[in-house]
């Protein structure tokens, strides 16, 4: 039974929590990403357009506990038919869709993958065996996490799933790490479901050389108009920058070639002189903005 103090917390909480998804700012802001060199990706099927025995060709489910998951190739797809299904029935055990592909010491490589996730939490995991000073062979280890929203344990009897961070299961979000190549000749991609129950879909991945193009888009509130906008390296440079002679309702920029791992920051002023900003990308692991 809940005492009066928790019922103050909670209902102080939700109130903080409604504030902050209405103090989103007078532009809401998009973005996607795509490989800066597409031509570059080394794994097979990597669109899932291609159908095998037992699910997508060229890849394979691993897993600890096979009757924990439902799983196959699915005509769902982000742009095009074709991509690869996870359903967890509990949260018991985790499993991955996996492939290996060739590495190079010294190398740095993007890994990314576009997740449609309808509940529980997609892990993007790469390992390796790396060749140690003294002869042995070491554990390479490098991962992003993503809850979706529906993971919250107050949603959706208490709080709307609008104001909770995450995904919108609607929306295909990319999940993606920059990796330096330690002295191993291969890597271990793996995506999948990481101990929740939920759904995903998993579709146009890649790996490759470590060079993203991050297209964004500015939309002003009702009644309103863009005035000026700046693309910032952070730290760094300026990427981009734009003066908009009586405002606009609409901005949108792509900016090329960059880090996946570098900062941006998107920042400008409304017609009415109203300031904005926000950090938009890389995403950040256990949280989705974009």
């Amino acid at each position: 039974m809940m005492t009066r103090s928790t019922w103050h917390l909670l209902t102080v909480t939700l109130a903080a929590m409604a504030a902050m998804a209405a103090a989103a700012g007078p532009v809401t802001m998009a973005w996607s990403v795509a490989p800066s060199r597409p031509d570059e990706n080394r794994l097979r099927n990597a669109d899932f357009s291609e159908q095998g025995d037992a699910g997508p060709a060229h890849w394979e489910f691993t897993t600890a506990l096979p009757d924990n998951f439902e799983v196959g190739w699915s005509e769902t797809g982000r742009t095009a038919p074709g991509s690869a299904r996870i359903n967890t029935l509990t949260g018991g055990m985790s499993g991955y869709w996996v492939q290996n592909v060739p590495v190079t010491e010294g190398e740095r490589l993007l890994v990314l993958a576009h997740v449609r996730l309808t509940g529980g939490t997609v892990l993007l995991w790469l390992t390796g065996s790396p060749l140690m000073p003294d002869g042995t062979r070491g554990r390479f280890d490098e991962r992003f996490q993503l809850p979706s929203a529906k993971t919250f344990f107050l949603a959706p009897t208490w709080i709307n799933p609008e104001y909770l961070r995450g995904p919108d299961p609607e929306r295909w979000v990319p999940v993606l790490r920059a990796i330096d190549i330690p002295a191993m000749d291969a890597l271990k991609v793996g995506v999948g479901s990481y101990f929740q129950r939920g759904g995903m879909w998993i579709d146009d991945t890649y790996v490759g050389p470590a060079e993203v193009d991050l297209s964004m888009e500015l939309t002003a509130g009702e009644g309103r108009r863009i005035a000026s906008v700046e693309v910032v390296a952070v730290p760094g440079e300026t990427l981009a920058g734009d003066t908009i002679e009586g405002g606009a309702e609409r901005w949108t920029h792509t900016v090329t070639g960059i880090d996946p791992e570098q900062g941006i920051v998107v920042r400008g002023a409304m017609a009415d002189g109203e300031q904005f900003g926000r950090r938009i990308f890389p995403p950040r692991s256990g949280r989705w903005e974009g």
